[in-house]
């Protein structure tokens, strides 16, 4: 049976790390984690699945990564957050938007072609088209858009720090403004990236390594442990870089260069439910909510 898991860690007062303890809490049957974001105070989360002859999509949200309240019956996917709005994308092609994640407002695109990216930079957010690159949406509230010309070529649209990056190709670009891109100088290939009082690391696709940089030019290849898998997820929560792989490992790091692995082993009776997985999302106090490898969600305290 496959199942979704709710996982909420407990912090002990000891010299172990808050990644080191993990209390397993079942949640949902039958439903395939789709994608999460914590934004405005909140967990959202969207799942998706059959459970016998009913459909099991939904959008839950919560406060504290425990207790969770479903709030729309749909799922949704690629969330992003800005300018006090939490944004998603639905079946439409069309966005979904939400304050809190209780109550959603749906539009519908202006275009015919499906939804490759969202982000969020500059106080707008942007979508990236899954047919032609080169051409984009862009909104501040999310329901009027703009149609952008750029100059991109494939790839998904992130925004880290002070520029939008594309993600996923072989040459990374990257822009100030979100229209004019040039090549991200000796950035290779990457699918997430993550900044941290002027140092940014990159989660690189064609090895099993990290790329680091104080610059954006000059990045230095670090290999943060045996365990690290290629194509994995980095973000900075409080003051430091969290990631994670396809293992059951996290890592953490306050510098990018040296970084702590924990392992960890959860089991619901018979069945292994792996963590790791390719998101995290930072939350209230420094928990973080990840979609893992076995259909789990992990919830665990920063320090």
């Amino acid at each position: 049976m496959r199942q979704l898991v709710l996982l909420l860690v407990v912090c002990l007062p000891a010299l172990a790390g808050p990644l080191d303890f993990w209390t397993p809490q079942p949640a949902l049957t039958n439903a395939l984690w789709s994608d999460e974001i914590f934004a405005n105070g909140r967990f959202v989360i969207s799942i998706a699945g059959q459970n016998g002859a009913v459909s099991n999509n939904a959008i839950l949200v919560s406060e504290d990564g425990a207790a969770w309240k479903r709030t729309r019956e749909e799922s949704a996917s690629r969330f992003t957050a800005g300018n006090g709005l939490i944004l998603a994308a639905v079946a439409g092609p069309a966005v979904i938007s939400s304050v809190d994640g209780q109550s959603w407002i749906a539009k519908r695109l202006p275009v015919p072609w499906g939804i490759r990216s969202i982000t969020f930079g500059l106080g707008r957010f942007w979508i990236l088209n899954d047919t032609d690159p080169s051409v984009t949406l862009s909104s501040a509230d999310g329901l009027t858009w703009d149609i952008v010309g750029t100059n991109t070529w494939g790839g998904s649209l992130v925004f880290c720090h002070d520029r939008f990056w594309t993600s996923g190709t072989a040459n990374p670009l990257q822009s100030f403004d979100g229209t004019t891109f040039q090549p991200a100088t000796n950035l290779p290939s990457f699918s997430s990236i993550a900044y941290l009082d002027g140092t940014w690391v990159a989660a690189k696709t064609d090895d099993a390594s990290l790329a680091v940089s104080t610059n954006a030019i000059d990045w230095t290849t670090v290999s943060p442990s045996p365990f690290w898998a290629r194509s994995g997820w980095v973000f900075s929560n409080g003051q430091r870089f969290i990631a994670s792989t396809s293992a059951n490992f996290f890592f953490e790091s306050t510098n990018g260069l040296k970084w702590l692995d924990h392992q960890v082993e959860i089991y619901n009776t018979t069945t292994r439910f792996g963590l790791g997985g390719p998101r995290l999302v930072g939350g209230n106090n420094g928990p973080v909510l990840t979609g893992a490898a076995q259909f789990s969600f992990c919830n665990f305290g920063g320090h």
